[in-house]
């Protein structure tokens, strides 16, 4: 199998699913933190729920490190709650650095029979796509960058955004819509929202941004052939784009693929 460089300046991505980078020998002293982070469980929302619930602002839990000149902020899943990912990201973040996991408003979503549930846009039966919904949310994640760095006098450069399926998708959406210059993006079995948009939509502050794009090589609900092809897509933005298969991974998430974002990461900021 290909070797694999210790940059981010270069592709790893291939049409070829014979090709795609298969992570293999993770660092062992990392996958020994990894061990102890107790397994993310799908939150269970109070059956009451009123419609006001829909309104509610973007809520986050955070970890903040002494004297941080970093951000990352991660993105979860459709139904769940920001501060399942704390435990876990905490294993892997570089120091310095400070996390911020919001949680997505809750809404009535569409493809199940409008049941309330925490969604960062409307989900749609395919082949339609919330615009409305990634429009807004583009410009409420903008804000929360925004206000993360004038708070924290850090530079836009040193901010990273990504997240978990339907919350990778909308880090994807927003890194490279934003009028800001990012430090990278990170997406975990996600796609990318209103493909046919591009490349007119792409922000001119995007240029050679650090994308990572990781999918499990055993998800059924996104393939990985569906995968390769948003990657291929993926890398004429950037020439700094690596795509990761990890082994053992369907549609729920996988501690192997935590050494990948733990090198993403501190390449990043290093």
């Amino acid at each position: 199998m290909e070797q694999e460089s210790d940059s981010y300046a270069s592709s790893t991505c291939s049409s070829s699913f014979s090709q795609i980078s298969v992570l293999e020998n993770p660092n062992r002293r990392l996958l020994n933190r990894i061990q102890k982070i107790p397994p993310l469980k799908r939150y269970v929302f109070p059956k009451k729920l009123s419609e006001n619930n829909a309104d509610e602002r973007i809520r986050h839990t955070e970890i903040i490190q002494q004297n941080p000149n970093a951000l990352v902020i991660f993105l979860h899943n459709l139904n769940e709650v920001g501060s399942q990912w704390k435990s876990t990201i905490e294993s892997i973040l570089p120091i310095n650095t400070k996390a911020v996991f919001p949680t997505a408003k809750l809404i009535p979503v569409t493809l199940f029979s409008g049941i309330m549930c925490t969604s960062w846009v409307d989900v749609l039966p395919v082949p339609y796509e919330d615009v409305v919904g990634y429009e807004n949310i583009l410009d409420s994640l903008s804000n929360i960058i925004k206000n993360e760095i004038d708070e924290n006098d850090i530079t836009s450069n040193r901010v990273i955004i990504g997240g978990y399926a339907q919350g990778g998708s909308v880090a994807l959406h927003t890194a490279l819509r934003i009028p800001l210059r990012l430090g990278g993006v990170f997406c975990f079995n996600s796609w990318l929202p209103l493909s046919n948009q591009y490349p007119a939509a792409l922000s001119q502050f995007c240029e050679n941004i650090p994308i990572l794009q990781c999918h499990g090589l055993h998800n059924k609900l996104i393939t990985i052939e569906t995968a390769t092809h948003y990657s291929i897509f993926l890398s004429t933005m950037t020439n700094r784009f690596r795509f990761k298969a990890i082994p053992n991974m369907g549609v729920e998430f996988n501690e192997n693929a935590l050494p990948v974002l733990y090198d993403f990461l501190t390449d990043v900021l290093k």
